[in-house]
């Protein structure tokens, strides 16, 4: 009888909860205004719980993701959490600490009639638009169902807006008829705001710093039966008038508020096919690798599998005990891949039965290289290792590595070149793992690394573009700067022609560049629009049989030509980021996506306007 009065009693009661977002832990003077946020929620005896909707850390390391762990620890109250693009993007973990320490990265909580529902959009280890990812669509189906039975007010936590900042933000909102949504609280903007996403009424909450202040920042949610406001508080003085109300009722989905994909482009360009689609269910972050007819991908469930070239028949399948987010790489008969789970790990391409492990001491998230029977690695140990592909056995560890590795190395002329996400670039001795030079860019905040980029070279220079839009050329033997340029807004997606004449550069405005190679100097050879507008993708342009293909955020494939830069076919796969494609030869190029798609290509040149 207690405890249904209890229930009863909570179920008017209205309902204060504190909300707190983008708190960038990591960042100047962020450990301090969490410290006094907690200090301040702890003086409030009248809230039930503390919503926290993402961007926890400022790099997604675990060092800060411990830190906020541990003053979150703190709070006298129950707080529910999702990360958020700083924790996902940057994570030297492979995202597995964040869930790790605060036991979920997404949450379903009931309070009273409401029931609130949190979870994120990544985007996972790739610069690119958030994006739902099928593993969370399909836990949310179950919660969504379960909230059905209920019949339970749902107010939706989540990091970004749900509108066109996230690339397939339609696959939530059309999940949600027939559902009792009644509010979403997002983060993202660092600035408090009143919005609505398809009908859905939704708030945007200021972040912990205003970036002018000494003193954080945040909200409280009073629920009153069916009445909502939203009260900005600064230090521990309240705002006094809530910034926001309204009252929180049912709410009809306006399903064309905004326009959905199209994919018309594909009717201009008839000739351009899909030969075949597998699709293995979890996010795939990983470019392709292929060899002897048998495609080899890698996903978030830690799984490898091998894929018949021909009708993509699965052949087998490899699981790992960690998320595998880096492009495993094919040479002769072998699969060399990374996981999440601390390996690096060889197996047989015509069966994946694993031939040898090696054990590192974080969880690795780079992408490995096969050059003359070495296996070339970076880790998130603050090393880069040298392997023997017979057997996995070191050949040598550079122990010095500032922040993790993500990127593929180049191994050229006698050298492995790699950045990290410490803000530095590397010059090894291939043979002996001896460090040649160190580059530093001239802005030293991590998140301009030449780390995600896979640098490419020719001659005596090595090239590669970064966060901070520069294109740098360093001399391959001394790291000296051959040159830099800033005219054109590049970021971290570069590639080398076939014939190793031209750097292909995607910059941030719809344009594709090609740089000489050959030469000292800066000289364009052609500069292309083909139209895939604002892009950060970190997919790199690769080149084959005389085409230049890249892969966009929004789920275009381009193929250009590599002499003049024209535009040769288009054709759009989804409205998904595409990861690094693989030219296989005769028109044919292999595809993966954010959404788990595995896609064969056969390119064309036929266009009807």
């Amino acid at each position: 009888m207690t405890a249904c009065v209890i229930a009863l009693f909570l179920q008017v009661l209205p309902l204060r909860c504190a909300w707190l977002t983008d708190l960038h832990v990591g960042a100047p003077g962020a450990e301090r205004l969490l410290t006094q946020t907690v200090d301040a929620l702890n003086h409030l005896d009248d809230i039930r719980c503390v919503l926290i909707s993402g961007d926890i850390t400022e790099m997604g390391s675990d060092q800060e993701l411990l830190t906020a762990h541990t003053l979150l620890a703190e709070l006298r109250h129950p707080y529910h959490i999702i990360p958020g693009n700083h924790d996902t993007k940057w994570s030297a973990s492979g995202t597995t600490t964040f869930p790790r320490l605060f036991g979920n990265d997404r949450f379903v909580v009931n309070y009273g009639a409401y029931t609130f529902v949190g979870l994120h959009q990544g985007p996972r280890l790739r610069m690119a638009d958030g994006h739902w990812a099928p593993e969370d669509l399909r836990w949310l189906d179950t919660v969504l169902s379960s909230a059905r039975v209920s019949r339970a007010h749902i107010i939706l936590v989540t990091h970004y807006p749900v509108d066109s900042s996230i690339s397939n933000w339609y696959a939530l909102l059309d999940k949600l008829d027939s559902c009792d949504v009644r509010f979403m609280m997002v983060g993202h903007g660092h600035q408090n705001a009143a919005l609505s996403f398809e009908g859905y009424p939704a708030a945007m909450g200021r972040a912990l710093s205003d970036g002018s202040s000494t003193v954080p920042g945040f909200n409280i949610i009073s629920i009153d039966h069916d009445s909502l406001t939203i009260t900005e508080t600064r230090g521990t003085v309240p705002g006094g008038q809530p910034w926001y109300s309204r009252l929180l009722a049912p709410t009809a989905h306006q399903r064309d508020a905004l326009a959905r994909p199209d994919f018309g482009v594909n009717r201009k360009f008839s000739a351009v096919r899909e030969i075949w689609k597998w699709n293995s269910g979890f996010t795939m972050t990983a470019p392709p690798a292929a060899g002897h007819g048998i495609a080899v991908v890698t996903d978030a469930s830690g799984s490898a599998y091998g894929l018949r070239l021909t009708d993509g028949l699965p052949l087998w399948t490899h699981h790992t005990g960690g998320p595998a987010f880096a492009g495993p790489f094919v040479a002769d008969d072998r699969v060399v891949m990374t996981s999440a789970d601390s390996t690096v790990q060889c197996l047989d391409l015509a069966s994946g039965t694993p031939i040898w492990t090696y054990r590192e001491h974080a969880p690795v998230v780079a992408a490995p290289l096969i050059a003359s029977g070495r296996v070339f690695v970076g880790g998130s140990d603050g090393q880069f290792r040298c392997l023997d592909l017979s057997d996995g056995r070191e050949r040598w560890v550079f122990t010095d590595v500032e922040g993790f590795v993500e990127t593929r190395p180049c191994v050229h002329s006698g050298k492995v070149f790699f950045g990290s996400w410490g803000g530095a670039f590397y010059a090894l001795d291939a043979n002996t793992g001896l460090l040649s030079w160190i580059w530093h860019g001239p802005r030293p905040n991590r998140l301009f690394s030449p780390a995600a980029c896979w640098p490419v070279a020719c001659g005596d220079n090595v090239f590669i573009v970064a966060p901070d839009r520069t294109m740098t050329v360093l001399r391959c033997g001394t790291g000296s700067e051959v040159w830099r340029s800033a005219e054109h807004q590049v970021r971290e997606s570069i590639g080398i022609s076939a014939d190793s004449s031209l750097i292909v550069v995607r910059t941030m405005r719809d344009s594709l560049i090609a740089v000489d190679a050959r030469i000292d100097t800066r000289h364009d050879i052609w500069i292309s629009t083909p139209g895939f507008g604002y892009d950060i993708n970190a997919a790199m342009p690769v080149s084959n049989d005389g085409v230049v293909l890249y892969g966009s955020m929004k789920g275009d494939v381009f193929a250009l030509n590599s002499v003049t830069g024209r535009l040769l076919w288009t054709h759009r796969i989804g409205a998904v980021p595409v990861n690094t494609l693989l030219p296989l030869g005769g028109h044919k190029v292999l595809a993966t996506d954010f959404d788990g798609n595995v896609i064969l290509l056969e390119g064309g040149y036929e266009r009807k306007d």
